[in-house]
């Protein structure tokens, strides 16, 4: 727990270090939320059964998507760190540590986390009550759900990350495969569009795919759009995807060093 802490502080600590980064991103938040908060106004002027909610929900589902803008920047750090690292050659360094890679860029992403959630997610979220309709979550009891299934969305996201990381290992440079994959996440976590309007084929692609786990469903837990029992179902499923794609970051992790070794002689 120790070096846990020591390497999310790490992280923390180098984060704040770019003060003029930090106020451009949040002033970037902070746009977008004003411009989404009056597109989702104009639709509900123009076709509110376009909605499927209540004007409220979409505002407080959509406004809290581009909050938790957070947990998608701070689950690409290892996705950027491993290629960076393959790139420049640096990841014999790490090879040669005692140290559990997996366990380092957990925790190093933690750090990141913590950081921007106390800032520009803090931040972002009271701009949103004072000035944009952001509600609290529908009850105490989604209140706390919803803090578990973040938990969770950011288990999800860490790993997709660390699995698209780990291709840079064969192709050296995985840049066109990062975009793709950053764009079909935005679309099918939920954060561009809300999950429940999605056409009902694509509903169903949608929920055989773990990205939903990331953005829509800890935010329709949060506007009450789940039943409790419903909830509880779809935080079980995020779990199972956090425990998979972990177990299957840490296999493949292994089969990459050993490749690694092979090259690096």
């Amino acid at each position: 727990m120790k070096l846990f802490l020591g390497f999310a502080l790490q992280e923390f600590t180098a984060a704040a270090m770019y003060r003029f980064e930090y106020w451009l991103q949040l002033a970037g938040n902070l746009i977008q939320m004003y411009g989404i908060y009056w597109l989702w106004n104009t639709l509900a002027r123009q076709k509110p059964a376009l909605l499927g909610a209540s004007l409220d929900q979409v505002l407080t589902y959509t406004l809290l998507a581009m909050v938790l803008e957070v947990i998608l920047r701070a689950s690409n750090l290892p996705r950027y760190t491993i290629s960076n690292l393959i790139r420049t050659g640096a990841i014999q360094a790490d090879l040669l540590r005692p140290l559990d890679f997996h366990f380092h860029l957990f925790a190093r992403s933690s750090g990141l986390l913590i950081y921007l959630l106390l800032g520009q997610g803090l931040l972002g979220t009271l701009f949103g009550v004072l000035f944009l309709g952001i509600h609290a979550p529908a009850s105490p009891i989604y209140a706390l759900l919803f803090v578990f299934s973040l938990a969770l969305a950011f288990l999800v996201g860490f790993s997709l990350n660390f699995l698209i990381g780990l291709v840079s290992i064969y192709t050296i440079e995985a840049a066109r495969i990062s975009w793709l994959y950053y764009a079909l996440l935005r679309f099918f976590s939920g954060q561009m569009i809300p999950l429940w309007m999605f056409p009902p084929l694509l509903a169903q692609v949608v929920a055989l795919l773990p990205f939903q786990s990331v953005i829509g469903v800890p935010l329709s837990i949060y506007i009450g759009r789940l039943s409790i029992p419903a909830a509880l179902q779809a935080i079980s499923l995020q779990a199972l995807w956090a425990g998979a794609l972990l177990l299957l970051g840490r296999l493949a992790w292994s089969r990459a060093q050993a490749r690694l070794i092979i090259q690096g002689g």
